[in-house]
């Protein structure tokens, strides 16, 4: 067991190796796009203050929204949506629509329920 961890741990050294040697790289394009980001979730819980504390300093552009409210028209002035709740089988199961394009990042169980409605091996059965 614990030589399968060290394995796996070597590819994600190396990773964060390489991502910290461009990080100037990646700070200069990062202050040119400056994305638009959308965190979607449960208003006011603990969960919700820290991705704000967590992206807040990356993402000068940052807004949130309820999930229980969501509807995908809220998404057209965001570059990136991240959908997430932290009540696991009482989240709301937002629809999105077949037209929906934006690129969308899903947390826990709101992906397992979003790829269950969209058919995906990744939902509940």
């Amino acid at each position: 067991m614990r030589t399968v961890f060290r394995l796996g741990a070597v590819p994600f050294a190396v990773l964060l190796l390489v991502l910290s040697s461009a990080g100037c790289a990646h700070t200069k394009i990062a202050a040119k796009a400056d994305p638009r980001v959308l965190y979607v979730g449960n208003p006011g819980s603990a969960r919700e203050k820290d991705y704000i504390a967590f992206l807040s300093p990356h993402f000068p552009q940052l807004k949130t929204a309820d999930l229980a409210k969501f509807d995908p028209a809220l998404a057209k002035d965001s570059d990136v949506v991240i959908l997430d709740y932290d009540a696991e089988f009482n989240a709301p199961r937002p629809k999105l629509p077949p037209d929906y394009s934006r690129a969308t990042i899903t947390v826990g169980v709101v992906g397992a329920l979003i790829s269950s409605d969209l058919g995906l091996k990744t939902g509940y059965m």
